[in-house]
């Protein structure tokens, strides 16, 4: 094993100092956060005619489900990164990868191979530990409370995929970063940027056609009603919007969400099938109840949409009432908690708690 000095000890130290004051104020935030939704066990005054005191309880056992998941989950991690560090992990890792590299029968002298040989044996020790979370997370938490629409066998396949496609990828693009640094001059951390932006432009557009098509169902969303007004929508604020897609996230979760994304002039817009009320309808509730109240309607999904680039401006395009209404389904749909604690809120959020988005819009009326 390597011998290490004052200095490289010092570093190893702080690192690990770092880990665990991160660790500890999150945890804080999380117990302020849990300790505020054990306090309310009833429906507030402040939420009434927002949601019922049924759908309010169930909110509030899942995240506090979730709470008490995410802090198990977080404590195990931040013990594994201290052991990787206590224990000299990634000189381990290294020799591992030299092993490797001889083993394909490649180069051991190049550092470049030998780093991505161990990037992959890195992937794979995370993704092994790591699994029986994930696993708990699926087939326990999302199916007790009602979310969780994977079979094992899709979740299998799900999870391969997943580490196949991030052998694929990750490697090569380590090699190219460890080249540029060794090879960059004084300059290398400039040529390192200029590599990652490249990089992150090239993946905004190769992802949406290459690789999110290998986990789910990405289909145009047919003619009708909802895709006119989004269409007309997107022309009247000059929105580049290349594609339109609806996406079968039904066979993962009954969540709901949509997105946007591209680049320059190839804007594509993601709806989840479980968002639109004429595809959601279909994927919930087998008894055939309450379905009628899961989904957004078209003028819904088109606040959403308006509200992905702001609350204010979706209001100046006349979309508050149903922005409003929109905002109060979605926290109803994913069983979302809607109040927190500032600090907790603050830090964690980027978008602020339901009730300030309600009375935010409420003002410019």
């Amino acid at each position: 094993m390597a011998v290490f000095t004052d200095n490289e000890e010092y570093i190893r130290y702080s690192i690990l100092g770092v880990i665990w004051l991160i660790y500890f104020w999150e945890l804080y935030l999380s117990l302020r956060q849990r300790k505020l939704m054990q306090k309310l066990t009833s429906l507030p005054a402040s939420l009434g005619g927002l949601m019922t005191e049924d759908l309010y309880q169930k909110a509030r056992i899942y995240a506090l489900d979730k709470n008490a998941y995410s802090n198990i989950h977080d404590l195990f991690a931040t013990v594994v990164n201290t052991v990787v560090v206590l224990t000299y992990a990634f000189y381990y890792y290294w020799q591992w990868g030299l092993m490797m590299t001889k083993f394909l029968g490649l180069d051991t002298s190049n550092e470049i191979i030998v780093s991505a040989c161990v990037l992959i044996i890195m992937n794979t020790v995370s993704t092994v530990i790591d699994m029986p979370f994930k696993v708990y997370n699926v087939f326990v938490l999302e199916e007790k409370h009602g979310f969780n629409k994977q079979t094992v066998k899709f979740f299998i396949r799900d999870q391969l995929l997943k580490f196949v496609v991030g052998q694929v990828i990750g490697p090569p693009l380590l090699c190219g970063l460890v080249w540029i640094i060794k090879n960059g001059g004084d300059y290398f951390f400039f040529y390192v940027w200029i590599f990652t932006v490249a990089v992150t432009l090239f993946m905004s557009i190769i992802y949406p056609e290459v690789i999110a098509p290998l986990f789910d169902k990405y289909s145009p969303l047919p003619e009708g009603e909802l895709k006119q007004k989004i269409e007309a929508l997107a022309a009247s604020l000059n929105f580049p919007l290349y594609k339109l897609y609806i996406v079968e996230g039904s066979k993962r979760s009954s969540h709901s969400n949509a997105y946007m994304y591209g680049f320059y002039k190839h804007k594509r817009i993601v709806l989840f099938d479980t968002l639109v009320k004429e595809y959601s309808q279909a994927n919930v509730n087998p008894d055939g109840t309450g379905k009628d109240d899961y989904g957004c309607e078209v003028d819904e999904v088109l606040a959403i949409l308006v509200h992905e680039l702001a609350d204010a401006f979706g209001k100046k395009l006349g979309h508050a009432a149903a922005l409003k209404r929109a905002l109060v389904k979605l926290h109803k749909d994913n069983l979302s908690f809607p109040l927190y604690d500032k600090l907790y809120s603050g830090w964690h959020h980027s978008h602020p708690p339901l009730l300030e988005r309600l009375e935010a819009l409420d003002k410019y009326e």
